[in-house]
């Protein structure tokens, strides 16, 4: 999940396309692919990772923009627990 905007990702930078090539390069080793997930800059972070997850479609996530306290992280380290690690 990557928060999107010209503030966040640049304007014509490119350098989050290249860690996306590096990162699917070692998924598709594993037979994985990467889907990334846009989130608007005006729209809640937490409430779009909660629709993310309640959709089911993903078995992992990687969270950019991260803070030392951050309800992402919070509600999935609870969802972890509650589900028994799956």
């Amino acid at each position: 999940m990557m928060q999107s905007g010209a503030e966040i990702t640049g304007d014509g930078d490119t350098f989050f396309m290249s860690v996306f090539d590096g990162v699917q390069t070692v998924l598709s080793q594993h037979g994985l692919d990467l889907v990334v997930l846009l989130c608007a800059a005006d729209q809640d972070r937490e409430e779009y990772l909660r629709r993310t997850v309640a959709r089911g479609f993903a078995d992992a996530l990687i969270i950019s923009g991260t803070r030392i306290q951050d309800g992402r992280i919070d509600f999935l380290v609870m969802r972890v627990s509650h589900d028994g690690g799956h």
